[in-house]
């Protein structure tokens, strides 16, 4: 079990899925490989727009009274906060 990669269970049951897909329904095979592309290169975008609004480390911008676990929260909020923005707004096609 340790040579196998994270979450493989996971990654054989999505490729059994996508076999189910395919021999069941093979014309929405290309629809699924374009949305989990757009997921992808939504996900790629994101993380590269959380990089370039926050290119400082954490410590130079935490300002001096605030606690640093108050800091490491609303960092961690603000990335989601991104990432959800990002991904949704790309698959939805906003």
């Amino acid at each position: 079990m340790k040579n196998f990669p994270r979450l493989w269970g996971w990654m054989v049951v999505s490729v059994l899925l996508l076999g189910i897909v395919l021999y069941v329904s093979p014309q929405q095979f290309p629809v699924i490989l374009y949305k989990l592309s757009m997921v992808t290169v939504s996900a790629v975008g994101a993380y590269w727009i959380d990089r370039s609004l926050f290119k400082q480390s954490g410590q130079a911008r935490m300002a001096d009274d605030m606690p640093r676990d108050l800091y490491s929260a609303a960092r961690l909020v603000s990335r989601a906060l991104i990432y959800v923005g990002t991904v949704l707004g790309v698959t939805l096609g906003l």
